[in-house]
């Protein structure tokens, strides 16, 4: 009874759902912005229609090309997959591009988009945490210095505290897991 309520509000049957007064919405990027958009003194969704369209490309961005890369190099450190070390030297080097690009954007800016935190300093910052916390050690964190100051900053703010607790920065990376799933 319960799954047949909850694919009313999520038909996929996936999570995030927020439940409006205007109804269900169930997929995160559609979430996100309905919160962005939610107050017309919001800056989450950027100051301007170029910000705007800024926080839009950053959203698909992460959606389209940071997760994918993202979720195939994790896997193997929350025991979803094996390891295996040609997949997982080809995900690292890919997902340190992709760590590159953020780092570059940030070497121009504080946050993503203009001047306050936005929804995909949140997606990234959210994205981000468990590596910080787990698998970016010094040596690592030493080749994206701007990515690091980001993520520390932004990690910080009262309301990503009380959700994620207090940032911490690893200092022994986690070893992924060796053994088939």
């Amino acid at each position: 009874m319960i799954l047949i309520e909850f694919l009313k509000k999520s038909p996929n049957g996936f999570i995030p759902v927020l439940e409006t007064p205007d109804g269900c919405l169930y997929e995160a990027n559609a979430i996100l912005r309905y919160i962005g958009r939610y107050k017309d003194d919001s800056k989450l969704y950027g100051s301007s229609p170029f910000e705007q369209a800024l926080v839009d490309q950053y959203l698909d961005w992460s959606t389209l090309t940071f997760e994918p890369v993202y979720a195939q190099y994790i896997m193997p450190y929350v025991g979803y997959s094996g390891y295996d070390k040609k997949i997982h030297d080809q995900a690292l080097k890919h997902f340190r591009e992709l760590l590159s690009v953020l780092e570059d954007i940030l070497t121009k800016s504080k946050y993503l988009v203009g001047n306050n935190i936005t929804l995909p300093d949140i997606q990234i910052v959210s994205l981000l945490s468990f590596n910080f916390q787990y698998n970016f050690d010094e040596k690592f964190r030493k080749g994206y210095p701007n990515l690091t100051k980001y993520y520390q900053s932004v990690a910080q703010e009262n309301n990503f505290k009380s959700l994620l607790g207090r940032p911490i920065l690893c200092k022994t990376p986690l070893q992924p897991h060796t053994k088939k799933k």
